[in-house]
């Protein structure tokens, strides 16, 4: 079943519609925070894409190539489904398997989205860095608020400079720049 959501096409509703409230990828977190950052040309590579939101929103942004990287084989079917009704499949890429294999074999990017657990981040952190153009942005979500200390030591240990942070319900996401 596909239905439109917030001017995307999504196939699995239920999935969506789950993710789509989920605070961690909602309009006021993940979303807004890549808002602040694309600009027309830009290079992004997606970790843990699931039913690729962040990739289809990214296109839509201006990117000229999303990679969408997901070691799940269920949540690549669909989004392949998504990308295809969202007619982003010149720019958006799905790619399976391991981020930090992955990362390294794409780089470089200009952003990084992961909207994954606060643990997975922290050991892509440094793949990140290094995959990231001079400057270039990551928007991580999907951390709960009682993490964001923990992960803001994280950031801070890896020189990365905290840009903008967004809380909603009991979820943190933070926009971070490369040094």
């Amino acid at each position: 079943m596909s239905r439109q959501v917030n001017g995307m096409h999504v196939s699995n509703f239920r999935h969506w519609f789950v993710e789509q409230l989920h605070a961690s990828t909602h309009a006021d977190g993940a979303v807004t925070l890549l808002q602040e950052v694309m600009r027309e040309g830009m290079s992004v590579a997606d970790l843990g894409s699931g039913s690729a939101v962040l990739s289809i929103t990214a296109a839509r942004l201006g990117a000229a190539i999303v990679w969408a990287i997901e070691i799940d084989p269920e949540a690549q079917t669909n989004a392949a489904e998504n990308v295809d009704r969202n007619a982003v499949s010149d720019i958006v890429h799905l790619l399976e398997g391991d981020a930090a294999v992955l990362l390294p074999i794409i780089a470089p990017v200009d952003v990084v989205t992961a909207n994954i657990l606060s643990s997975v981040i922290v050991e892509l952190l440094p793949a990140m860095s290094a995959a990231l153009n001079p400057g270039g942005f990551a928007v991580l979500a999907g951390i709960l608020d009682s993490e964001k200390n923990e992960m803001m030591d994280e950031l801070w240990r890896g020189e990365w400079a905290l840009r903008k942070t967004h809380i909603e319900e009991e979820w943190w996401s933070a926009l971070i720049q490369r040094p």
